[in-house]
């Protein structure tokens, strides 16, 4: 027999996983359906297609250098705040400041939702006094150009 306490520790317990599956899908709900993990991990892949950007003599679009779909990316180098993120995005998706082991986060968006954050190991890849571009972005000299002199919208969220 079961005693009351222990059913009663139970119910809790039930409530407490039920209320931790909502959240996880209000999250994934608020970011494209995927649940970037923070800290999030470096795709290698990615990594080294944007190198070979960087390196290549004419400009590449840096949506030939991703494997998904986005419309507006907003590129970020380490240390820069959570406000400055969720500004620039539209959407709260730092736990904290941007201090991770990698040197730029690029947040991609499609739709109005973030569909892919993916940290960058390098900080060779400037992108002057913008943080967002549109989808037509080039990788020129070692930046960032679309030839927009305002941010694209729509932002993330």
């Amino acid at each position: 027999m079961v005693s009351r306490p222990t059913r009663a520790r139970a119910g809790v317990l039930g409530l407490v996983a039920v209320g931790a599956i909502a959240l996880v899908v209000l999250f994934r709900g608020g970011v494209g359906g995927e649940e970037p993990e923070f800290p999030v991990r470096v795709d290698w892949a990615f990594d080294a297609a944007l190198l070979d950007a960087i390196k290549a003599s004419d400009p590449v679009l840096l949506s030939e250098t991703t494997d998904f779909a986005w419309e507006t990316v907003s590129v970020f180098n380490y240390g820069t705040r959570r406000g400055a993120v969720e500004a620039a995005t539209g959407v709260d998706i730092l736990d904290d400041d941007f201090y991770m082991y990698t040197e730029m986060l690029l947040v991609f968006c499609a739709d109005e939702k973030v569909v892919r954050v993916l940290p960058y190991s390098n900080d060779n890849l400037g992108f002057g006094p913008r943080t967002t571009f549109s989808a037509e972005v080039q990788i020129v000299d070692r930046r960032l150009d679309d030839g927009a002199s305002a941010d694209p919208a729509p932002r993330c969220g």
